[in-house]
């Protein structure tokens, strides 16, 4: 295979780093003759290498990284860090080795867009509480207990925990629990 070559500022009004190359490879996890491979030659587990982003005064501002969870092996996790005004570099999104993904805040979708999956699950026994942006209403599905609309616990009378039956409950400005 033909070399690539790199520039460093060479270009007056240019980047001040840029890749030439070609590349007929169509398969994304095929090894790459024009890549920009980075590599941290530590064996320490947990360890890591990134690409840093800085603002006009200096202050790192993000961050794209990977973090060797088996140095010795090949188990990697992808992270992303962000930066908020005053605040610090903070993880935002991490993809870890078995393909999971991991976001520290909200995950937003425009207006127009849906969330299209097969299997939506809790992610601990505390139960799945699916709600409006304020979080005014909502259905709440309890492990072992059952599902309640506008509350987080689903009991009182005439409930019975082993049926599983719906509980919808209403406050006392607004009528009464039902079972």
């Amino acid at each position: 295979a033909a070399a690539g070559k790199a520039t460093f500022n060479a270009e007056a009004n240019g980047p001040a780093f840029k890749a030439v190359g070609s590349n007929t490879s169509t398969n994304v996890t095929s090894s790459s003759d024009y890549a920009l491979r980075l590599q941290n030659t530590s064996d320490t587990d947990g360890n890591f290498i990134s690409i840093d982003f800085f603002n006009s005064t200096g202050f790192i501002t993000g961050r794209i990284g990977a973090e060797f969870q088996d140095a010795g092996d090949r188990n990697t996790d992808l992270y992303f860090c962000t930066r908020a005004n005053s605040g610090s570099l903070t993880e935002a999104f991490r993809i870890d080795s078995s393909q999971n993904a991991t976001f520290a805040g909200d995950v937003l979708l425009s207006s127009s867009k849906g969330l299209y999956t097969n299997l939506v699950q809790a992610v601990s026994s505390a139960g799945l509480k699916l709600g409006n942006d304020d979080n005014s209403e909502y259905v709440f599905i309890k492990d072992d207990t059952g599902v309640g609309i506008g509350t987080t616990t689903p009991s009182g009378s005439g409930w019975d925990a082993a049926a599983r039956i719906l509980h919808i409950y209403q406050n006392s400005t607004n009528g009464s629990t039902l079972a």
